[in-house]
């Protein structure tokens, strides 16, 4: 069941599925039982995941990619979608075109075909030389149409662009409400590509901006969600953006999802509120669709050789007073051989009788940015992961929470244990 709280073109609306299958004589045996075993639905079905937001955080995210790349050739969906911000942006062309060429090369890894979204990193320009519509010509001559659609198996698939500008003075900024609208143009092409659709079990929409949240992104969207629901077969319309993976309801039939981020940055992380590195994974199978968030980093090709090395040994660590209630540990990555790597360091934070509330910590990469933040606060090992590359710089900063927040009485302690994981091809 899901509430809808955000949508603000409707009003609540609870959604519920209801599932069931009949029993058939169709398992073969040699064995006798009471039991009844249902037989699995023989319709047609397809799958499609979709990446979210790659850009705004340090080039580390762009490990992050590579895991999902990996991650998703071991599932082997149909195809994969992107809902925008594919490159960092904001810059002049040279900038652009080697942030263009760092993603593709990662992305062109995918043994399936991949289709991309403009965002407005993809096509905002910063600095001197500005052209007109800024990097939109880059993005059309690199990426593809800013708007478009295709077929796969029966179904049917829209990009839509939702950068077009301020349509008298073509500023870019999805700050300003008058900016966020779309142009008759695009509509127009909306229209007469809906009307090949009729026929067409499942329509799915991506763009980058989730406009029907209103506020700095104007009240245009009410037009566009018209036009969508009177076809009557526009299942979900997906969007990035605002880094949180979040389901803004149902509104008319139609489904609408945010995609948090695969490699971009966001806030403090916490995957309950949709603050995670994730993909989206769609399975479509007759009149049912079915959307599953995949966390980046839990799928394992089975016939992949994985290796754990120890970086750090089970130590014990403690803090003990206010002059000394963060502990820092560098860590040098060695070089390895193999598709990935991941470290993982666990952390045991003892509980005691002084009120204890744990630990915050901080990963930082090189260039200081921080990677992974968060709160341990458990007896049992709490790990933070985060993918790495060969001969690289991290380093991991505890914090104790009871002295910088609390007032309790300073002091702390468990153990911590730091592996790095190599993951090799089959």
């Amino acid at each position: 069941m899901f509430r809808n709280t955000n949508l603000m073109i409707c009003g609540v609306v609870l959604v519920a599925f209801s599932f069931g299958a009949g029993a058939e004589s169709f398992i073969h045996t040699s064995r006798s039982s009471e039991t009844s075993l249902n037989r699995p639905s023989e319709q047609a079905s397809f799958t499609f995941a979709i990446f979210g937001d790659r850009t705004g955080g340090p080039d580390s995210g762009l490990l992050v990619l590579e895991r999902a790349v990996t991650e998703v050739n071991t599932i082997g969906p149909d195809l994969v979608m992107t809902v925008g911000d594919l490159v960092s942006g904001y810059n002049q062309e040279k900038r652009w075109l080697k942030e263009m060429r760092e993603y593709k090369e990662i992305v062109n890894r995918l043994r399936v075909p991949w289709f991309p979204v403009a965002g407005n990193h993809d096509t905002y320009w910063r600095g001197e030389g500005k052209p007109e519509n800024e990097h939109d010509g880059n993005y059309e001559k690199h990426f593809g149409p800013l708007w478009y659609a295709f077929e796969h198996k029966s179904c049917w698939f829209i990009v839509l662009y939702s950068d077009e500008g301020n349509p008298d003075t073509g500023e870019k900024s999805f700050e300003k409400p008058e900016c966020q609208v779309m142009s008759p143009q695009q509509t127009n092409w909306l229209r007469d590509t809906l009307k090949l659709t009729a026929k067409a079990p499942h329509v799915f929409v991506f763009v980058h901006h989730p406009r029907w949240l209103g506020g700095r992104y104007g009240d245009s969207w009410k037009e566009t969600h018209e036009i969508l629901q009177k076809v009557r077969n526009v299942s979900a319309v997906f969007a990035g953006h605002s880094h949180r993976m979040k389901f803004d309801g149902l509104c008319d039939g139609i489904n609408y999802f945010r995609i948090g981020t695969t490699g971009g940055i966001y806030g403090k992380r916490n995957p309950l509120d949709g603050l995670f590195h994730h993909y989206d994974l769609v399975t479509v199978r007759g009149s049912e669709f079915h959307v599953a968030a995949i966390p980046v980093g839990s799928v394992i090709d089975p016939k992949s050789v994985r290796r754990t090395q120890t970086l750090l040994e089970e130590n014990p660590w403690s803090i003990d007073s206010k002059q000394t209630r963060r502990l820092t540990y560098s860590i040098k990555i060695p070089t390895f051989n193999g598709v990935s790597a991941v470290i993982r360091i666990g952390v045991m934070n003892a509980a005691d009788d002084t009120g204890d509330k744990g630990l915050t910590y901080a990963l930082l990469d090189p260039s200081s940015e921080v990677v992974s933040r968060g709160f341990l606060n458990s007896s049992d090992y709490q790990w933070i992961k985060h993918a790495v590359t060969p001969e690289q710089d991290l380093l991991l900063i505890l914090t104790d929470a009871d002295t910088e927040f609390t007032g309790e009485k300073p002091g702390n302690g468990g153990r911590i244990i730091i592996e790095l994981d190599v993951l090799k091809s089959p």
